[in-house]
């Protein structure tokens, strides 16, 4: 299985852990959209096209 490479700001926040509620790390729609972000995308892989990095609060939202 090929590892995949995502790029994220320095600051923000770990991953939680497994069924943790998501903090804003970024990492799961880095890596792939969700059923939303297929649809705003118009794929399903790679980064989703409504991650949004906000400054002010160190963490990754959804632009959905």
């Amino acid at each position: 299985m090929q590892q995949q490479v995502i790029y994220l700001q320095p600051g923000a926040p770990r991953q939680p852990q497994p069924g943790a509620p998501c903090n804003g790390c970024g990492v799961c729609c880095a890596a792939e959209p969700c059923p939303l972000g297929v649809l705003l995308s118009r794929r399903r892989r790679g980064a989703c096209v409504a991650l949004m990095w906000d400054e002010a609060q160190a963490r990754y939202l959804c632009g959905a």
